[in-house]
């Protein structure tokens, strides 16, 4: 017989049990997640829930009589292996794996397994969640990402491979984000991660145009990334690793974060040197165009180019010119430090007046000897020796710590005339092919200015030349028509009966006075045949000199005034090939040439020799010489010798139609000075050996 209360707590724990199996039903039929109990056992499916049936695609009846492998190919090993773990180690098993639905397709699951006792049967409640959806998510995500990371590698090369060089900053660390390579060859400096960029910048040297340097702060990087200042094409004077100055134009500005905020700042670099060194060099030689063109005193303005290419192209500057006599002198020795000026004034104390060393290989004597530049961008000790001129001058040198020098010609139509040496030292620079061009250049018109202010110079001279011709010319030219007039208004006189040795007197006085007008005459038209290209000789024959020398001499007995000619000619003397009367003109032009310009009483002297196919004349005088730069002036026409210490009187043109002659005969010509006064020298071709008789 039961008793009433024990049959009372039965029903009340069936009804306690269904209410219990009801709840599970309805979490089992209404979860969002799909719920499957599996006997991995027997591979079966147990149970299924409506969410489960959706997702695999099947009716609840056909789903619970498929296999488990018909939903999860090649999982019921491990969901074997998971129940023998479960048993040993009391531990659930979540995973992803992939189910097959009734359609064909593959749906990816999240799966979470626990052991239940069903039945007495050990089987798996499967909580299996569709992350398809997460898993698209995952795979935009990571297409995203690895599309982020492909435009970043992009844009790093990008910024690499731009001809600008280029900084990327993060604004809150200062740390270099990016740093290409083209900003590591404009410093000519590697640029390793800094953590401030303030710091950073401690260690770089720059300029603004005006010369005030940059404080750490005032980089435009550092003005973009801590104030948001938007910096455009800023020029910035550098010092680069390797020591040379440099220049380059940065712009920089922020970039901004989604909340407004500066993250990080962008920095252009462009090497804008080779731009700064061009404009600079026009600018130079513009201004030294200036400078040239403003006076005709080219040695004031060659002191004045010398002080212009400091600090452009030197640190030490000296100029050297090349005078009429042939010498070299010093125009000038420039530094930009006014506490060099010793070294200046020794080293121009070295070279006050020398001549250029012809046998010379090396340094400035060469320069002036071939009109070519030399350029040595590195100069150590060995070279500094090779271009030193003696002890003394090594020793200035080497105490100027010269380190790079170029020495560039003046030059003008052909002509050295001087040059121009510069030197780098306490700067740290060196010399490079562009300063070489600009340095010839700058040389180029300076020697225009040069030759320009000489030819100047010689035009004003020949002007004075001219002028003082005329006068002596119609001085000269009245004076036998004076003369002239004179004799014949004696000889008409009628109230005078003159004697025949007066009277013969008389006429030989004007005969004499005629011949040396028609001599003047004769000396003005031949000079105006021998400057048109009208002069040439006309009767070539084979003639003694002696011969020549005797007519000659004949032509000016009359004009010698006392002084005796010696005449030394060998009698073997080879013919020269001249025209005879053009010839004896010359003879006679040198001895009236000599007379003039010796004391009366003195000795004039005509000796002849044979040297290597020609003959050689010599005319010496006993007079005072002729100054040096004067020697080669002396043949041309007009040209009187200042410093004689006597007006002498005639027109200029006799050894100026001395030289016409003797080059139309293929000779040469020149004077020298000997001792005993001047020395007149001409060379002829002897004629070749013909049959016949020699005049």
């Amino acid at each position: 017989m039961t008793h009433p209360k024990a049959a009372t707590d039965g029903v009340a724990l069936e009804d306690a049990l269904r209410e219990s199996e009801e709840r599970f039903r309805k979490i089992f039929e209404h979860s969002h997640d799909a719920i499957l109990v599996l006997d991995p056992a027997r591979d079966t499916i147990l149970d299924a829930n409506p969410r489960a049936c959706e997702l695999l695609g099947y009716p609840r009846e056909e789903l619970l009589s498929l296999p488990i492998s018909a939903v999860h190919p090649a999982e019921i090993p491990r969901l074997r292996a998971f129940v023998a773990s479960v048993h040993d180690q009391g531990h659930g098993w979540t995973d992803e794996l992939s189910c097959l639905t009734r359609a064909g397709g593959v749906v990816p699951v999240e799966i979470s397994a626990s052991i239940i006792d069903v039945g007495g049967v050990t089987s798996i409640l499967a909580m299996v969640r569709d992350i398809s959806g997460r898993r698209r998510a995952e795979a935009e995500r990571e297409q995203l990402l690895g599309q982020l990371e492909n435009e970043r590698r992009q844009l790093e090369e990008v910024l690499r491979q731009m001809p600008a060089g280029v900084i990327i900053a993060e604004a809150s660390s200062g740390r270099l984000i990016l740093v290409n390579e083209q900003v590591e060859q404009i410093w000519r400096h590697p640029f390793p991660p800094a953590q401030d960029l303030k710091h950073y910048y401690q260690r770089r040297s720059g300029l603004r145009l005006d010369g005030r340097p940059y404080d750490p702060e005032e980089w435009p990087l550092v003005r973009s990334v801590s104030t948001g200042e938007v910096v455009r094409d800023e020029e910035i004077a550098i010092v680069r690793g390797d020591g040379t100055p440099g220049t380059m134009c940065v712009s920089s500005g922020p970039v901004y974060g989604r909340e407004g905020h500066i993250v990080a700042a962008v920095g252009t670099y462009h090497d804008v040197t080779e731009r700064k060194r061009a404009e600079g060099a026009l600018r130079m030689l513009a201004e030294a165009g200036m400078i040239l063109a403003s006076s005709l005193d080219y040695e004031a303005t060659l002191q004045r180019v010398a002080t212009l290419a400091i600090p452009r192209l030197a640190d030490w500057c000296a100029v050297d010119i090349i005078g009429e006599d042939g010498q070299v002198r010093r125009l000038a020795v420039h530094h930009a430090d006014p506490s060099k000026t010793d070294l200046a004034d020794q080293l121009r104390s070295q070279y006050p007046r020398y001549r250029a060393d012809m046998r010379a290989t090396a340094g400035l004597p060469k320069v002036l000897q071939t009109g070519r530049s030399e350029f040595y961008p590195e100069v150590d000790e060995a070279q500094l020796a090779a271009l030193a001129r003696n002890p003394e001058h090594l020793r200035t040198t080497q105490q100027i710590g010269m380190r790079s020098i170029l020495i560039v010609p003046l030059v003008a139509r052909g002509r050295v005339l001087g040059a121009i040496a510069c030197a780098y030292a306490e700067s740290g620079r060196r010399y490079t092919m562009a300063d070489l061009a600009l340095a010839e250049e700058l040389a180029r018109r300076a020697a225009l200015a040069v030759d320009n202010a000489r030819l100047y110079r010689e035009a004003q001279r020949a002007v004075r030349v001219r002028d003082d011709f005329l006068a002596s010319a119609s001085h000269e030219l009245r004076t036998p028509l004076s003369h002239i007039k004179g004799f014949v208004s004696t000889l008409r006189q009628t109230d005078v009966e003159w004697d025949e040795e007066t009277r013969l007197d008389f006429l030989n006085e004007i005969e004499r006075e005629t011949d040396r007008l028609a001599g003047m005459i004769g000396n003005l038209l031949d000079m105006s045949r021998i400057e048109s290209g009208g002069f040439a000789p006309t009767e070539l024959s084979p003639v003694g000199v002696l011969t020549i020398i005797e007519r000659g001499l004949d032509r000016v007995r009359g004009l010698l005034g006392g002084r005796r000619v010696v005449v030394d000619v060998p009698e073997d003397l080879p013919p020269v090939l001249v025209d005879a009367a053009q010839m004896e003109r010359v003879v006679a032009n040198l001895v009236e040439n000599a007379a003039k310009y010796s004391p009366p009483a003195t000795q004039i002297r005509i000796s002849a020799k044979s040297l290597k196919g020609e003959v050689e004349l010599h005319v010496e005088d006993g007079g005072p010489g002729v100054p040096p730069e004067h020697l080669e002036r002396i043949f041309e026409k007009f040209f009187r010798c200042e410093g004689t210490g006597s007006v002498v009187p005639g027109t200029g043109l006799g050894l100026a139609i001395c030289r016409g002659i003797v080059l139309a005969h293929g000779g040469r010509i020149r004077a020298e000075n000997y001792p005993g006064g001047v020395r007149l020298i001409v060379r002829l071709p002897i004629a070749p050996a013909v049959p016949g008789e020699v005049s």
